[in-house]
Order: C-alpha cells, then structure tokens, then sequence
C-alpha cells in the first residue's frame, strides 16, 4: 500500500504539536524535580531537627538500656524478643526470596536466549546481538 503523501497544513500542525509536546514535557520534568529534591531536603531538614535536640546529652546508651528494660528480655515467659528476632527473621527471608527470583530470571533469560536470538535474525538478517551475556548480564569489558 503506498503511502500518501502529507499536505504542509498537516505538517506544520504536527510540528506545533510536537513543539507543544516537547515544552509539557520539559515543564513536567522540571516539576517531577522539584517535588523530589524538596521532598529530600524536608526529610533532612527533620533529621537534623530530631538529632539537634538530642545534641549535647548522652543519650545513646541511654535509649539503649531503656529499650531492653521495656522489653524485659531474659525473663522466662517472655516473648518480647519476637519484636526484634521476628522484623530480621522476615528481611532474611525476603533477602532469600529475592536471590532465588534473580537466580530464576537469570536462568530462564539463558533457556530462552538461543530461540529468541535465532527469531530476531528471521526478522532481520542484519541485526547485530547485544554485548549482554547469554544470561543477560553486561559482558566484562562493558563494565566501567
């Protein structure tokens, strides 16, 4: 099917909206930057309030000691030591659950490498292959 040829009235619109387009977004992304560099400086601005108060006074065996005497740790009976064991015992776990997912996505980017390689080059004879691994990792001399 051949393809018909744009009128200048119909390019010069396109140009204009493309201008527009282009401008909505640099504003955005101006504004995208904004929000998040004062959204970090309120956090560190709060931070350095909480420790400013602290300044000066021994606190930090002082919080310490009061912590595990609001526990109660040692005593028989007790299960206060869940709140702290508990929170590490799930970060292990999602830690844990996080590499064998890699590993899995790793391992079947390398099954399914050679089929999809040999696809792309039926589609385009001309296609060069990344430099990634055949797991998709960056090759060594890639690395900075």
């Amino acid at each position: 099917m051949p393809r018909q040829r744009r009128t200048r009235d119909y390019l010069e619109a396109e140009n204009a909206f493309l201008k527009n387009r282009r401008f909505a977004d640099g504003v955005a992304s101006v504004a995208v930057a904004i929000v998040k560099w004062t959204g970090r400086g309120v956090v560190a601005y709060f931070s350095f309030r909480s420790v400013e108060v602290l300044a000066g006074k021994a606190t930090s065996a002082n919080i310490m000691v009061q912590m595990i005497q609001k526990l109660n740790i040692g005593e028989s009976g007790d299960h206060s030591l869940w709140l702290i064991v508990l929170p590490a015992l799930v970060a292990v776990g999602f830690a844990v659950y996080g590499l064998r997912e890699r590993k899995l996505r790793k391992d079947t980017t390398a099954r399914i490498h050679g089929r999809t390689a040999r696809l792309e080059k039926l589609v385009d004879t001309n296609r060069t292959s990344s430099t990634l691994t055949p797991r998709g990792e960056t090759s060594e001399e890639d690395k900075v």
